[in-house]
């Protein structure tokens, strides 16, 4: 998966649209997703809003722009789960 450039002032909430499809629920502050890094049987939530990201089911993983690319690109290569964990650390 290639990401396109990006610059500091990015939506991330447009980044997500573009990698996981529509929200599951959104407002004018953030959207929801099932977070990519959790197992699908806990149906975890990933909130994005438009200058971070946080999962509120149970890997806890959270960043800015620079995370959420990194999250990206190590789920479409099927990065280990060890590794997802470094970056939310």
């Amino acid at each position: 998966m290639t990401l396109k450039p990006t610059t500091g002032n990015a939506d991330l909430r447009q980044l997500a649209v573009e990698t996981w499809g529509r929200p599951l629920a959104s407002s004018s502050l953030a959207a929801l997703w099932r977070c990519p890094c959790c197992q699908r049987n806990t149906h975890s939530i990933m909130m994005v809003a438009a200058d971070q990201f946080r999962c509120l089911g149970q890997c806890r993983i959270a960043g800015g722009l620079l995370e959420l690319e990194t999250l990206i690109t190590a789920s479409a290569e099927h990065v280990p789960d060890d590794v997802l964990v470094e970056i939310g650390a």
